[in-house]
């Protein structure tokens, strides 16, 4: 059993003359990043393995969502995450370590929005999909989970939606 979380960085500032990769996150993505780490660690949802785009507001969301988690994942900074369409989403996810069962790719829309919906097979009772049809906000969280052994067999439209969650 494989699961995917796919997270989208938090809100982050607007200008600041330094281009879009230096964008800092704002005091609201901060504060919504710091929800998903305890939203994560009161769910159990601890990866293995992150994936995190090169971005300032990628690096730091996931500065804040670390703290909140039960254990220490290998991370891995990618520039290739950077603005990464579901293409190279889906092949990050094939070539993630195998020993690793669990994986967080943490990265940008519209890529992960669309890798969503591509991974999408079927939602779990309960689960709450708003995020999906709004565009997949800042600090959204989803979590997938595969019936394979493999993340080469990870493919689109098989993955179970176990959360959705989005800051408040």
């Amino acid at each position: 059993m494989k699961q995917v979380m796919v997270m989208r960085h938090g809100h982050a500032q607007w200008g600041g003359g330094a281009g879009d990769h230096a964008r800092a996150l704002s005091d609201e993505g901060r504060d919504d990043a710091k929800a998903m780490g305890r939203f994560m660690a009161a769910e159990g949802l601890t990866p293995d393995l992150i994936y995190c785009s090169s971005s300032q507001r990628t690096r730091e969301t996931l500065d804040f969502v670390l703290p909140a988690l039960n254990q220490e994942p290998q991370v891995f900074i990618e520039k290739g995450l950077y603005n990464a369409d579901e293409r190279a989403l889906l092949g990050f996810t094939a070539a993630a370590l195998p020993k690793a069962d669990s994986l967080l790719l943490l990265a940008h829309n519209p890529g992960v929005h669309g890798f969503v919906m591509g991974l999408l097979s079927a939602v779990s009772d309960g689960v709450e999909t708003h995020a999906l049809s709004e565009g997949y906000p800042p600090g959204t969280l989803s979590v997938f989970s595969f019936d394979v052994d493999s993340w080469a067999l990870v493919a689109p439209h098989s993955g179970l939606l176990t959360h959705c969650h989005a800051p408040a």
